[in-house]
């Protein structure tokens, strides 16, 4: 079977079904399925829709239902920002598991 990542023919680009969701549900323009929004320390706004959300603790991060306030808190007072090193149009925002797992 294989990876789900398809080349395609001018081998620039791959196509990545779960990616490809990702930035269809990111790409939402309604705001009445706005979870929440909120302001980073470097001055840009992430805004997460319900969809989204549920595709995050479904799909990516099941163990993250039910802290939607820890990712606010975290997004908002981060201990540390960097940039990941797969993706260089994302920043990872963390903070220390003393204040974050409870």
């Amino acid at each position: 079977m294989g990876s789900a990542r398809r080349t395609t023919k001018n081998a620039t680009s791959t196509y990545d079904p779960i990616r490809f969701t990702i930035r269809a549900m990111t790409n939402e323009s309604s705001t009445l399925d706005l979870l929440f929004e909120v302001l980073t320390p470097l001055g840009f706004r992430v805004r997460v829709t319900r969809a989204y959300w549920e595709l995050i603790v479904t799909i990516k991060h099941p163990v993250m239902a039910g802290r939607e306030s820890d990712v606010k808190d975290t997004l908002t007072h981060p201990e540390e920002i960097r940039l990941s090193r797969s993706d260089p149009n994302v920043y990872l925002c963390t903070c220390l598991a003393s204040r974050c797992i409870q």
